[in-house]
């Protein structure tokens, strides 16, 4: 595998990886008049809206644009000791898409804590909910004032869980809803109205049993809490942007709905998260196997030098030595003296032998006869291990 597609597979993976990060958030644990920070990852797109719902108050949000910071700072807390809230984030991808928290429970003041006004500000409109119970797979009806400036959007949050979304509008100033939601879920609803304008919070409800058992309404998209009854969760949560809000159903009015979350606690998520850094880890090391493998490969498969195309010797006794003279043996000289005697200086004969015949008058000088060396065998010195070895030796590539 070449570098280059281990480069490109390591970058998708991590493109893929970031991509499956959620956008996170966390808090500092509250007290009455305290500082409060809550903190987000910087995954977060355009404006960043945080939202507090307290029970029986006005919602308080704040908002600021991502790239300005990653967290909002309330230097007092206005909440008395006891107040439960929740806190929600959203971004530019829609209403709690950052995700909604626990039910969280403000702590009393300490010592270091200057005292501030805890009293809530009055709504913009007020509304009743009746029946002032909710019973899973039946009908509650929204009731507001002439204050509000249709069409009216009631929104229903579960601590760690879902949200419900819907506007409204009609003459009655009335938006029934069907609780098709699990019993024993907790929820907070609040409203508002096309202006704007707040309507407040709701006392935090705790979806009921049907007396009749009925639970026709309830299915696998049903909005339901991963938090227990009076319990709070952990002070950081993760959520997975993007998934879809839960199955609110209205029963009458025009309706809409928004973008959020199903949502998990921290734990898990985290988890989840742990289990995708060590596959990653794994595939990294795989990969550099693999990268190191084919090298060893691909070192142990190449020649020690490109060697030429090397023909081998043909033995002698495929190729008889043939003496230059022999050559004119049998060539019939024209005498251009006929007359006269010619001597050859040189006096010569056939050898049948493969080795070189010397000239009979240079063997009675008393010099030595060479023999020759066709090639030097694996192994042997430069110019052989014996003048008397005819075979010749090649290198084979």
């Amino acid at each position: 595998m070449s570098m280059s597609k281990v480069r490109y597979l390591l970058i998708l993976l991590l493109f893929f990886f970031r991509s499956g990060q959620a956008l996170t958030f966390s808090y500092t644990p509250p007290t009455e008049c305290g500082e409060f920070i809550i903190k987000w990852t910087p995954d977060a797109t355009g404006n960043v809206a945080v939202l507090l719902l307290a029970a029986f108050r006005t919602q308080d949000s704040f908002s600021q644009t991502a790239n300005a910071g990653s967290n909002v700072t309330i230097s007092t807390l206005g909440y008395p000791a006891g107040q439960e809230f929740v806190v929600v984030v959203s971004d530019s991808s829609g209403f709690a898409s950052g995700g909604i928290s626990e039910l969280i429970t403000v702590q009393p003041r300490t010592s270091s804590s200057p005292s501030c006004n805890t009293t809530s500000s009055s709504p913009a409109f007020t509304y009743d909910i009746e029946p002032n119970s909710l019973i899973s797979c039946e009908t509650v009806n929204f009731i507001w004032d002439a204050n509000a400036i249709q069409p009216v959007t009631v929104t229903g949050v579960i601590p760690l869980g879902n949200f419900i979304q819907f506007a409204a509008s009609n003459s009655n100033n009335t938006a029934p809803l069907t609780a098709n939601v699990s019993p024993g879920t907790m929820m907070l609803f609040f409203l508002m109205d096309s202006n704007g304008q707040l309507g407040g919070v709701s006392r935090i409800l705790t979806i009921g049993s049907s007396t009749q058992g009925s639970t026709s309404c309830l299915d696998s998209t049903s909005p339901h809490s991963t938090a227990q009854p009076g319990q709070g969760g952990p002070t950081e949560i993760t959520i997975s942007s993007g998934a879809q809000p839960g199955n609110g159903s209205p029963t009458g009015g025009s309706t809409s709905s928004g973008s959020s979350s199903s949502h998990v606690s921290g734990a898990v998520i985290g988890g989840a998260v742990g289990g995708g850094v060590v596959v990653l880890l794994g595939l990294i090391v795989a990969l550099f196997l693999i990268r190191r493998r084919t090298a060893k490969r691909k070192v142990s498969e190449k020649r020690p030098f490109d060697a030429p195309n090397i023909q081998p010797l043909v033995p002698d006794e495929e190729m008889p030595f043939v003496h230059p003279f022999d050559r004119y043996q049998d060539i019939p000289h024209n005498n251009p003296w006929p007359n006269s005697t010619i001597t050859p200086l040189i006096s010569h004969s056939r050898s049948h032998s493969n080795n070189l015949n010397i000239p009979t008058e240079m063997a009675s000088t008393g010099s030595s006869s060479t023999t020759m060396v066709h090639n030097a065998g694996p192994g042997g010195s430069e110019f052989g291990e014996s003048q008397n070895d005819k075979t010749p030796s090649c290198y084979y590539a």
